[in-house]
């Protein structure tokens, strides 16, 4: 994100500076160089947005799993249980409840194992 907001930044200083210059040519060059850098302007201003929009929905997944790894270890109704169900043998699964540090690492070896 820092890179996006600099490169913004330089792009409206960057244009500033050119617009700037244009003031003194004749007004055919002045509205090219206004209409070029008008849509880096709008390019970066839109690479922005995108990525402020990736950081909302990845702070809302974040605040959810802060929330759901937080959740008493209890049977007291009404919750939401993660469990981390396994094969025990060919006739049935059994399952853990998940919290906390251990949702934590069951979550993470999960990720890093190859997918089918």
């Amino acid at each position: 994100m820092k890179d996006l907001i600099e490169l913004a930044r330089q792009t409206v200083q960057f244009l500033d500076e050119r617009l700037r210059n244009c003031s003194k040519l004749p007004v055919t060059a002045a509205e090219a160089y206004d209409s070029f850098y008008q849509e880096m302007v709008s390019d970066a201003l839109v690479a922005l947005l995108a990525a402020e929009e990736g950081i909302a929905a990845s702070a809302q997944d974040a605040a959810r799993y802060r929330w759901l790894r937080a959740q008493p270890n209890n049977i007291v109704a009404p919750r939401v249980d993660v469990v981390h169900w396994q094969i025990e043998d060919e006739t049935c699964n059994g399952g853990t409840g998940l919290r906390m540090e251990e949702l934590d690492s069951v979550i993470d070896a999960a990720i890093k194992e190859p997918k089918p």
